[in-house]
């Protein structure tokens, strides 16, 4: 059967049976009968090669009846009996005729065969899947799982099918109904998910409060019964498609999903009701709420209040004797009278209740035996019963007598008491001890909170904390800390204000601008600017210990003795190691900067500083944690959105764990008995000594840290807090005030690579302790002979194996490389490339001259390598001079001269003793194809063919590279030919395009991508990505760094590694590499590399070999070859004048060049018509750019320059042959006895409207007679309204504005040209480039930019794209996009402007058009591609700067990637932006044509046009005086109501006011 033949097979076996009869031939000449027979095979397998193509379509396997039949109509007979036949039969059928029309059929069978397998992949797995449950003994029922896994699978298969039904023609009935059942299964399957997890979360409450929530257990119950219904349904038949096609199922639940949302609402209040009577739980989330509600294990409920509840408690159980046992931070001990029996049956708000009433009879005993103990005056010389005792009673003793607030016994109980005011407010703690207290409390503050009012600590954070600590200790009161973010809930506040009572409890919350009662706020002048009025402000300034004892009328002062004399290194430091060096494992820091490493590693192992700032914060930080043991992770918290980082509150469920990448890391495993059960590590001993640190979390960042730091400044430690663990703890406050506490073996370190400006300051508001890491640092550039003799002294030794060439190679660095690389960064680098240069050179030189080749490769790759990096051409003079110093003393020992230009020569390839300049063997020829568009035109200078040659070596010995430049500089280009030297090997290069770059999600899909692709490749080609256009601010630099730095990348919400090894090229501008430098962001990663400043000789190399390609695929004789030369040093002194500094010499110069496209054997038969040419093209390009009041000077200039360059002939002589004079008709003795005219070149204009027809190329010649010229484009206009009567052009055509037409259509002429209209609005732009439009047959679409947004922003471009590629894709029609931008360029972004430029300028079609539709346009886009190259092959009509058009087979359909790189060729020829921009931003498009439109200010000229305007009404008298008159009239009485038309073009609506006069004066003489 012919469905079963291997095509492949046999294309291999021909082949391999051809080699072996030529093998035969050649043996066998003396056999005639064995020569015969090999003829007789050649020929049977030649007639069988012929019918490879037929077999190939015909053996189809995917091929059906339906196919059979379409075929049969196309061949004119039935196939279908063949469809069984074999391969012989198939081939005497004779369908070659028919191939190409059989090929799309085959092509189709294949697609649609592939749908129709995964239809059935799809169809098998649901229809078998059985559905995994799970039994659950506290419930007694069965629960699904996996249903999370299920939905995505189901909503992937839902977006699968429907995809098959737009793009596929299956022929299966069952794909709408599968397409039905997965949409139905879709929505089940996503209910059932959300509906079990919140019912499994919230059912364990009943455990122990059915009494409290009767009608909610009711409903649990409820619920249940469904459960137990799908349950014993799952049981008859496992397979998900049975069980989700059951009837009821989505009945069942939705009923259960409604009984959840009400039972979680009564739980919800519930717990809001715990937390407003009992003061402890106000700040708890619904998580420990619920978990807490939920035990029935006393010790449960005492883990779960300990960090909640009591904060400032060490430990909360039973002893022994089974009574409660308390420890403070201080390791002090306290056994209360409660027993585990009596408050194992509490519910936990009357557990708190009872142990906050023992803890107060406990501490009343306390405080009473220590004042007896005072008043009988033994304190001195007995042991004190507490700590606590002590600090009370020297409170009692010294604070009745200068505080306002002091303590009072009444009754036996004791209040906190004002003095002056009767009021005591009730003494409950929970053990709080600090050493030092309060010396004095303001009256104000005192007044304040007695009264209930909110007070507001203004200073910095940690004094604001010391103090908050201190009260709350002189107060015997507990402290919470809130620290304030931008996603905190406002329901917090809401539940806080209704709070009954707050005596027992000080909230301190920092950064805020929200109040509450009994609350204080620590904040900034910035913030206290904004508080409401009845805020009272108490100014915290840091004052000396040693304050005097104020008296009663000073105590309303607002200064406080605030202690910051114990360092944060005191604490937590018992079982640290003091060294370094006494690490296990530990291994010496082996950089020069050693010292600085252990002082920044003993500091954060002490808690001295919590991080590292400056430019080389993170290299030096990496250096040094790698030095410890510890786990180090890195967050680049640039890399991710906030969302990834932190789950927002409005994704997160009831009471849902805290999600999002901070939290999984800060909750990962940690070592065995250390940190568990989110209980502190020191919850289980009594000594915090013992807490050794396990891991630790580097929040490194820059630009978008700033967005997060509000959260997660609470987890660095803070330089000015006294030393008490409880201020010293890391912690998180959640959207919702909850607190969050990690591990206390983790630590936590800020890197920010900035050492100056608002990222320091805001780090030094929080009082985060940093070093500083400057960006010159001791030592820290490598010494070139150190480096010389660790890495590379042995294998140069390997290499020479000569004990000479080993002391020769030790001199060279010692008398040559270390001084000229003292402070040059790449040493390693610069010794790989003499080591490489080293290894081609050797072998070629001769045993006697060695060391002599030896010395001369050295130099050489020393200067030519270091050469690279020179800024410019001044530090490029300076770098030869000192190397000729350095080799003056080894002149003697050198055979051959060396050159002063140094850097400009290079070993011979031919000889190795022999110096060439680069231009005389150049590594890389210059790309000038005849067949290739002017993009892929690529000059190599010899500076470009330097750094070509070093860039290609560096990027095989696997680096990446950063190169920079300025605007125009050739970057992309330079690109391009790295790409073109390396596709010979085979390698892929990838260039993102501007929109893959655009937001964080977009940037980690699209770098996640081309990992995945790296490492499908790994075996095989090498993968390069471009990023062309990089920017500092742009969301992919993080992952870039995060990825070189640590191998690790985001993808599919998780953290991934990979080893994927593929190289990096970078592009960016000066301004972007100079900030990527300052921050160090890529420099130990990515080697930067300038691109060499264009001296006067590159550019005009540049432009003499463009011009050049042109003469030579047009056959141009070689009289045009030698005046090139005249030609590109007149390009390259024009561009370079004072006027046009504002735009891009090099984009001038390369238009310029590319202007010379135009030029024809037609239409320059002489090289005075290609000098006119020239004249005219430098008028567009130059002339039309700059400002109009330039232009007569740029004129003068320009023919001074023609005629002193061009002695044959002048720039008059060559206009007087085709301008005409204005007084034509004067006869011969009048026009002798005029004087010489002067003609403007910028009245020499070049169209094809009325040109002769030629026989080659574009008929653009100049036009002579202006009047034809000027009746051929209103003929277009006429044709144009006669057509389209709806859409005028409302456009007087005159010389003037004739010649703005055929400027715009000389852009439309022109491939991958674009343009800028610069004048004021309704100066008549849109109507002009309508009008260009109907004279070149293009197509015209309008683009409104909208700038409030980047999505809004990019959408109207993607959809203008869209529509345009429909175009380009379908006809062969030019497209013409118009831009406005005249009242919104100021808001558009400047980075959303370069993604559209780098769209505009390479194409990439894979977000506006997927594969399907591209396949589907396929057909007319391969029809489109033979009609232009017909007309390419036939008449030479290919347009400037245009490719050679290819007849395309129809098997490109079948490989989507050619297709879409003929459509992206297409847009590139086919599509001209024009942008309507005011004049001052021109410069801004230097990449496009700028026409610069005069404006037009003389009253006699506007009279005579609106006289041309209304001439066909034939009206006498001066009526245009009138209409102008009127104008002016209207004009000043609108500015003087203030609707004045400022920034608008007066003259174009003088023209619209005469315009319409005709129109209506033609209608009323009707």
């Amino acid at each position: 059967m012919i469905s079963k033949v291997n095509i492949e097979a046999s294309r291999i076996f021909i082949e391999q049976f051809t080699v072996q009869l030529s093998i035969f031939e050649s043996s066998l000449t003396t056999h005639r009968a064995a020569k015969h027979f090999i003829a007789y095979a050649r020929n049977e397998m030649d007639t069988f090669k012929k019918n490879f193509a037929v077999a190939e379509v015909m053996s189809c396997r995917r091929l059906l009846d339906a196919h059979w039949i379409r075929m049969s109509e196309i061949v004119g007979f039935d196939l279908t009996p063949y469809a069984n036949s074999s391969i012989a039969q198939i081939c005497e059928l004779g369908l070659e005729a028919h191939l190409q029309q059989l090929k799309p059929i085959a092509f189709s069978a294949e697609r649609e065969a592939t749908s129709a397998d995964q239809l059935h992949a799809i169809v098998t797995f649901w229809s078998h899947e059985p559905l995994e449950m799970r039994c659950y003994s506290q419930w007694k029922l069965s629960l699904a799982v996996h249903l999370k896994n299920l939905y995505i699978k189901v909503q992937s298969d839902n977006v699968m099918l429907k995809h098959m039904t737009n793009v596929e023609q299956i022929s299966d009935d069952s794909l709408p109904v599968w397409i039905e059942w997965t949409t139905r299964a879709e929505k089940i399957l996503k209910d059932w998910s959300e509906t079990q997890l919140k019912w499994t979360r919230v059912a364990n409450i009943f455990v122990t409060c059915r009494q409290t929530l009767q009608t909610e257990y009711e409903l649990l119950r409820d619920c249940a019964k469904f459960w137990l219904k799908i349950e014993k349904s799952v049981a008859k038949d496992a397979a998900i498609f049975r069980v989700l096609q059951l009837p009821h199922l989505p009945c069942w639940i939705g009923r259960i999903g409604r009984n959840v949302t009400v039972i979680i609402e009564g739980v919800r209040n519930l717990l809001n009701e715990m937390r407003l009577n009992n003061a402890r739980l106000c700040l708890s989330s619904e998580l420990h709420l619920l978990s807490l509600f939920s035990t029935t294990s006393i010790d449960s409920k005492l883990r779960l209040l300990l960090r909640e509840c009591f904060p400032t408690l060490k430990r909360l159980c039973f002893n022994r004797r089974n009574q409660l046992e308390l420890i403070d931070l201080n390791n002090e001990k306290m056994c209360l009278d409660l027993s585990k029996d009596s408050i194992e049956k509490l519910d936990p708000c009357e557990l708190i209740k009872s142990i906050e009433l023992s803890f107060a009879s406990k501490l009343t005993e306390i405080i009473t035996c220590d004042r007896q103990q005072l008043q009988q005056q033994e304190l001195r010389t007995s042991k004190i019963a507490s700590k606590i005792g002590s600090n009370v009673g020297e409170m009692m003793e010294v604070r009745v007598s200068i505080d306002p607030l002091f303590l009072a016994r009444i009754d036996k109980s004791y209040f906190v008491q004002h003095k002056s005011i009767q009021r005591q407010s009730a003494l409950t703690m929970d053990f709080v001890y600090s050493t030092e207290s309060l010396k004095f409390i303001p009256r104000s503050l005192a007044d304040n909170w007695c009264n209930g009012r909110i007070i507001l600590l203004q200073g910095e954070m940690c004094i604001t904390r010391n103090f908050a600590q201190k009260l709350a200790s002189s107060l015997s009161s507990s402290l919470r800390l809130v620290n304030s973010h931008s996603k905190i809930s406002l329901q917090l506040f809401e539940r806080l204000l209704q709070i009954s009572t707050m005596n027992n409890c000080e909230l301190l919350k920092n950064q805020a601008n929200q109040a509450f009662p009994r609350l204080f706020l620590s904040c900034t002048e910035e913030i206290r600017t904004t508080l409401p009025r009845n805020i009272n402000v108490e100014v915290l300034v840091e004052v000396s210990q040693t304050l005097p004892v104020l008296d009663e009328k000073s105590t309303s002062s607002y200064i406080f003795d605030v202690s910051t004399t114990t360092p944060i290194s005191t604490f937590r430091t018992g079982s640290i190691p003091s060294e370094i060096s006494k690490l296990p494992n530990q291994k010496q820091p082996s950089s020069p900067h050693s010292t600085l490493l252990e002082k920044i590693g003993m500091e954060i192992r002490n808690r001295e500083i919590s991080g590292c700032i400056g430019p080389n914060a993170k290299t030096i930080l990496k250096e040094v944690l790698d030095l410890f043991a510890e786990k180090i992770v890195w967050i680049y918290t640039d890399v991710f959105t906030r969302d990834q980082l932190i789950f927002p509150n409005s994704m997160a469920g009831f009471a849902e764990t805290p999600g999002g990448l901070i939290f999984d890391l800060l909750m990962m495993d940690s070592t065995p008995g250390i940190g568990a059960d989110s209980e502190r590590s020191y919850h289980s001993t009594v000594s915090t000594s013992s807490i050794n640190i396990q891991n630790i979390v580097v929040f490194y960042g820059f630009s978008q840290f700033w967005t997060i730091f509000p959260f997660l400044s609470s987890l660095f430690g803070k330089k000015k807090l006294d030393s008490n663990l409880f201020l010293n703890s890391a912690f998180l406050t959640l959207d919702d005030g909850s607190t969050f506490w990690p591990f206390e073996n983790v630590q936590f370190l800020i890197c920010v690579p900035d050492e100056e400006g608002y990222h320091v300051n805001t780090i030094n508001k929080f009082d985060i302790p940093y070093h500083t890491v400057s960006s010159n640092i001791p030592g820290k550039i490598e010494q070139v002979s150190r480096c010389y003799r660790k890495e590379w002294q042995k294998k140069f030794a390997e290499l020479f194996n000569k004990v000479s060439l080993v002391e020769t190679m030790d001199e060279l660095i010692e008398t040559l490389v270390s001084p000229i690389c003292q402070n040059f960064a790449q040493i390693s680098k610069l010794f790989q490339v003499i080591y490489q240069d080293l290894t081609e050179v050797l072998p070629m030189s001769r045993t006697t001259s060695v060391n002599d080749t030896l010395r001369i490769t050295v130099i050489l790759a020393t200067a030519n390598f270091m050469a690279i990096f020179a800024k410019n051409l001044e530090d490029l003079k300076v770098l030869e001079k000192k190397l000729l110093k350095l080799i003056g003393p080894l002149k003697s020992k050198i055979s051959i001269q060396i050159p002063e230009d140094v850097c400009s020569w290079k070993i011979s390839y031919q000889d190795a003793t022999r110096l060439v300049k680069w231009e005389d063997e150049p590594f890389c020829q210059s790309s000038i194809e005849k067949d290739a568009p002017i993009g892929e035109i690529m000059i190599v200078t010899p500076n470009i063919d330097r750094l070509l040659f070093y860039t290609t070596r560096l990027l095989l010995t696997g680096n990446n590279i950063l190169i920079h430049g300025a605007a125009f500089s050739r970057k992309t280009m330079f690109v391009k030919m790295v790409e073109k030297y390396f596709l010979a090997d085979e390698k892929q290069f990838i260039w993102l395009d501007g929109k893959s770059r655009v937001g964080n999600l977009v940037a980690q899909k699209k770098f996640a991508d081309v990992i995945l692709e790296c490492e499908k490749q790994h075996a095989g080609k090498q993968l390069f990505v471009v990023i062309d256009r990089f920017s500092f601010t742009e969301p992919l630099l993080p992952i870039i760094e995060f990825f070189v730095d640590h191998k690790t990348f985001w993808s599919d919400g998780q953290l991934c590694t990979s080893d994927a090894q593929f190289r990096m090229i970078i592009l960016t501008d000066e301004e972007d590499f100079h900030w990527l430098q300052k921050t160090r962001a890529l420099s130990s990663t990515f080697i930067g590399i300038g691109m060499p400043a264009t001296n006067f000789h590159d550019q005009k190399i540049l432009v003499q070999q463009i011009i050049s390609a042109n003469f030579s695929a047009k056959s141009f004789s070689s009289e045009y070859h030698h005046i090139l030369e005249t030609f590109s040093e007149c390009i390259v002194e024009i561009v370079t004048q004072s006027y046009v500094k504002s735009l891009s010499p090099m984009a001038l110069a390369t238009r310029l060049a590319k202007s010379f496209f135009f030029a024809f054997p037609d239409n320059c038969p002489d090289p005075d018509a290609l000098l006119r040419l020239f004249i005219h093209e430098s008028a567009r390009v130059i002339g039309d750019a700059i400002d109009p009041i330039h232009r007569a000077h740029f004129a003068q200039q320009f023919e001074q320059l023609v005629d002193a360059n061009f002695s044959s002939t002048n720039l008059q002589t060559v206009l007087k042959s085709v301008i005409l004079v204005e007084d034509a008709d004067l006869d011969e003795e009048e026009n002798e006895n005029q004087p010489s005219q002067i003609f403007d070149m910028f009245d020499l204009i070049y169209s094809e409207v009325d040109a002769h027809d030629v026989m080659d190329g574009l008929s653009y010649e100049p036009v002579v007679d202006r009047i034809q010229f000027q009746r051929s484009i209103e003929n277009f206009l006429f044709e144009h309204h006669r057509n389209h009567p709806k859409d005028r052009i409302r456009l007087f055509i005159d010389w003037e504005s004739a010649t703005w037409v055929q400027k715009v259509m000389r852009v439309i002429r022109q491939a991958s040209e674009h343009m800028v209209l610069a004048a004021l609005p309704s100066s008549g732009r849109t109507q002009i480039v309508k009008a260009a439009c109907v004279a070149c047959n293009a197509t015209l679409m309008h683009l409104q930019v909208d700038a409030n947004s980047y999505d809004a922003f990019i959408n109207r471009w993607d959809y203008a794209f869209q529509r345009a590629i429909s175009i380009i894709a379908n006809t062969n029609q030019h497209v013409v996009l118009l831009v406005h931008l005249d009242f919104c360029y100021e808001k558009v972004e400047p980075r959303w402007m370069e993604q559209v430029r780098l769209w505009i300028e390479s194409p990439n079609t894979q977000y506006i058009i997927s594969d399907e539709q591209l396949h589907n346009m396929g057909e007319q886009l391969i029809e489109c591609e033979k009609n232009l190259a017909t007309q390419m092959q036939t008449v030479g009509l290919r347009l400037p700067g245009q490719r050679m058009c290819k007849y395309l087979p129809v098997e490109v359909l079948k490989d989507p990637t050619t297709l879409r790189n003929v459509l992206e060729s297409r847009i590139l020829d086919a599509l001209h932006v024009v942008f309507l921009v005011d004049p001052q931003f021109k410069s801004d498009f230097s990449w496009c044509t700028i026409f610069h439109l005069p404006e037009i200010h003389e009253k006699s000229k506007i009279l005579e046009k609106i006289a041309k305007i209304i001439a066909d009404c034939k009206i006498e008298g001066n009526v245009e005086n009138l209409i102008f008159t009127i104008f002016e009239l209207v004009k000043g009485y609108l500015a003087s109501i203030g609707l004045g038309m400022s920034g608008f073009a007066s003259f174009s609506r003088v023209f619209e006011v005469a315009d319409c006069f005709q129109i209506v004066y033609a209608q009323q003489k009707r």
